[in-house]
């Protein structure tokens, strides 16, 4: 039967090599992307209801699928660490379970240090010690990746 169908396909007599590579052809032109690259390819990750409505709420800079901490195995996102903090949204600001308002704090990133890089991050302590006196902080830090 196989003998059959090969000869209704290629009805000139063609070597088997020629025919893998037909068919390997046509493969690829029924599906260029490839079902197991498309979903490796997703740099994102599902957003649930309760993030959605969070969403809403983070400032305009931040978003919910955003890495917030670098690590191995897996990189810790702005929506898993507000889902840790049990944070929802109230009155346009977002709380956590201790009715403390949660603020974001973006680290300064650079690949190579600037001139007066002791003094930027003197700054940033400095800024960041006075966030977290008064609300929870959410440290967004550097990509480990840079140069």
């Amino acid at each position: 039967m196989p003998q059959l169908a090969a000869r209704r396909l290629f009805p000139i007599e063609a070597r088997s090599g020629l025919r893998l590579i037909v068919l390997g052809t046509a493969l690829i032109l029924v599906n260029p992307g490839g079902a197991c690259l498309a979903r490796a390819q997703r740099s994102y990750k599902p957003v649930s209801k309760e993030s959605s409505k969070l969403a809403s709420c983070l400032p305009s800079n931040i978003r919910i699928g955003e890495v917030a901490v670098y690590r191995r195995p897996g990189n810790v996102t702005v929506g898993e660490k507000l889902k840790a903090l049990k944070a929802r949204c109230r009155k346009g600001r977002i709380v956590g379970s201790n009715n403390r308002e949660i603020r974001f704090f973006r680290l300064e990133c650079w690949g190579f240090p600037a001139p007066d890089y002791l003094e930027i991050q003197a700054e940033q302590k400095r800024k960041l010690d006075e966030l977290k006196a008064k609300y929870t902080v959410i440290v967004i830090g550097c990509d480990p990746r840079l140069p």
